[in-house]
């Protein structure tokens, strides 16, 4: 998995921000053979976290300040693809691929699951040698990682 975003001198911040990001799944012959779930949205699920601010009227608001040149921008809503309030996505049982992207400007995320430790397969674009099982994920700005 790996992602692109926009490097306008000046403007990367902001433009991710308001929404110019987004992931490119390259799959080879050890990936599509795997024994992962691939069926996409129904098993495999590729999730953009991202933090946004809005204005009163419901707007995204960027403002940048000392403290935002120095420290990154951070909102107060999360996102998930975009979506203010996803909702809830119905499952199978048995194993699902979650394909995660931190596409924050400056927020650390930790994730955790209401059920379970999380086993990580991938990330940064390549799988792992052997699968590493934890209770929280943590995922700085711009981190990848595949998890089952």
């Amino acid at each position: 998995m790996n992602w692109f975003h926009s490097h306008m001198h000046g403007l990367t911040a902001e433009q991710t921000h308001k929404g110019l990001a987004g992931v490119l799944l390259v799959e080879d012959d050890a990936s599509l053979s795997a024994d992962l779930p691939k069926t996409y949205g129904v098993d495999d699920f590729t999730l953009i976290l991202q933090d946004k601010a809005f204005d009163g009227d419901g707007r995204m608001a960027y403002a940048v300040s000392a403290q935002v040149l120095e420290d990154g921008f951070e909102g107060d809503t999360l996102v998930v693809n975009g979506t203010l309030t996803p909702v809830a996505q119905q499952v199978p049982s048995g194993l699902v691929r979650l394909r995660l992207l931190n596409a924050c400007n400056a927020r650390f995320l930790t994730l955790s699951m209401a059920t379970g430790p999380i086993s990580v397969i991938a990330c940064e674009g390549g799988f792992l040698p052997s699968l590493v099982e934890t209770e929280t994920l943590f995922m700085s700005p711009g981190d990848r990682k595949s998890d089952v």
